[in-house]
């Protein structure tokens, strides 16, 4: 696309701008991704699911995201269309949801060096309302803003590269979980937490020029 005939000048900034915000859409699925792959053995062998004297299935993790997704998306809406045009730019709610995911990775670290199943449940479940933060930052604006910084002779091929970072970012996932265990709790949450903080960080401070590149997409 970027050495096609058929880009203008403005479309090929739009799309050197898409390049920075692939890069932190696959940061962030490479952590969020995680609820079904660290978080589910974490499910399993650290939190104890002892709710108020009832035992709840491990096998809950992977649902108590979404359901702080259906809780949050009316509150978000709300707020979108209250904040109108003072709302954040795309590339300011990319970054903000990309430090949320880290920060949520490094509120477990708030739990890490105990043993067994020793997680309460609920600290956990609050922990993954930060995943859907995150999550609505970021998720319902990635489709759109990769339409519109498309270039008009590639429009329908631009969805690849986006499905392709979250492609990147969930094979990622798998790929550090492996990596995980209960006794190096704190240099995995740590150092998984704090180098995506890092890139959503950088991704902030470039807004103003992604703005300039993004040429009039908001």
């Amino acid at each position: 696309m970027l050495a096609s005939p058929k880009v203008t000048a403005v479309e090929r900034s739009r799309v050197r701008a898409f390049i920075l915000l692939f890069i932190a859409n696959a940061a962030f699925w490479s952590l969020f991704q995680q609820i079904f792959t660290t978080l589910a053995v974490y499910s399993d062998e650290r939190i104890n699911w002892n709710i108020f004297g009832w035992t709840a299935p491990a096998s809950w993790i992977g649902s108590a995201e979404p359901v702080w997704i259906i809780v949050l998306s009316p509150l978000f809406a709300v707020m979108w269309t209250k904040l109108g045009t003072r709302a954040p730019s795309t590339p300011m709610k990319f970054a903000i949801g990309v430090v949320g995911m880290g920060i949520a990775f490094l509120l477990f670290l708030t739990m890490a060096g105990s043993t067994g199943q020793s997680s309460p449940a609920l600290v956990v479940f609050f922990i993954l309302a930060v995943f859907a933060m995150s999550d609505l930052m970021l998720s319902p604006i990635g489709l759109s803003v990769t339409t519109k910084l498309a270039p008009d002779a590639f429009r329908a091929q631009m969805m690849a590269p986006y499905f392709f970072s979250v492609g990147l970012g969930t094979s990622m996932s798998g790929v550090l979980a492996r990596f995980y265990s209960a006794d190096n709790e704190y240099a995995y949450f740590g150092i998984n937490g704090a180098i995506v903080i890092v890139i959503g960080l950088i991704l902030a401070a470039l807004t103003p020029w992604l703005r300039r590149m993004m040429a009039g997409v908001h």
